[in-house]
C-alpha cells in the first residue's frame, strides 16, 4: 500500500508549477528556523504543524516543485497503509489491502499528495488517531491511550478539522457506553 501510494503521488510530482495556496507553504517554509515562531503565530492558525515539518523538509530536500510536495506524497502514503490496518483489523486482511488500493489510488488523495498543503497530513493523523482508537475500544492500555491523546492533538494542529474526526470518536464512545 505504502509503495502504491508513493507511486500515484510521484507520477508527475514537479511538473506543475506551485499555486496559490501551495506558494503560502513554500513562502513559510523559506523562512529561518528562528523567525518561524513568529511567522506562525502571526499568520494563518491551520496547518501549523505542517508548516514546521516542510519547513524542516525543504532544509533537506531543497525547494523544487517535487521536492516541496514529496512531503505531501509521503504522508499520503503514510496514511494508505493506515487505512489498510484499520480495514484489516475491522474486517479482515482482504478487506484492509481493498481499503488501502482504493485509498491510495483516490483521485482526491493522489490529487492532494500532489499538493504542497496538510491535507495527507491531516488524512495520516486522523487514520492513526482512528487507528489508536480502535485499538483502546478493543483492548484498552494506557500506552495506547497516552498515544491517541498526543496523535489526536497532533491532528489538531495539522487542520482544524481534525475536531470532526474527534467528534465522531466521542460520539462512538457514547453509543458504547449506551450499547452496555
Amino acid at each position: 500500500m505504502f509503495i502504491l501510494a508513493i507511486a500515484a503521488g510521484a507520477y508527475q510530482l514537479g511538473s506543475g508549477s506551485i499555486l496559490l495556496d501551495e506558494s503560502t507553504s513554500v513562502d513559510i517554509a523559506r523562512t529561518a528556523i528562528t523567525a518561524l515562531p513568529a511567522k506562525l503565530l502571526g499568520g494563518d492558525a491551520n496547518m501549523r504543524l505542517y508548516y514546521v515539518l516542510l519547513n524542516f523538509w525543504v532544509k533537506v530536500f531543497g525547494e523544487s516543485e517535487a521536492a516541496v510536495r514529496s512531503l505531501s506524497v509521503l504522508f499520503a502514503a503514510l496514511a494508505a497503509a493506515t487505512v489498510c490496518v484499520i480495514g484489516a483489523r475491522l474486517v479482515e486482511r482482504r478487506v484492509g489491502l481493498l481499503a488501502g488500493v482504493l485509498f491510495a489510488l483516490n483521485a482526491f488523495v493522489v490529487r492532494f499528495a500532489q499538493t504542497a498543503r496538510g491535507y495527507t497530513l491531516l488524512a495520516f493523523l486522523a487514520s492513526l488517531s482512528t487507528l489508536l482508537f480502535i485499538m483502546q475500544l478493543d483492548k484498552p492500555a494506557r500506552r495506547i491511550h497516552i498515544a491517541y491523546i498526543a496523535i489526536s492533538a497532533l491532528a489538531v494542529y495539522a487542520h482544524f478539522f481534525a475536531v470532526l474526526v474527534l467528534a465522531a470518536h466521542f460520539a462512538v464512545t457514547l453509543l458504547n457506553q449506551g450499547a452496555r
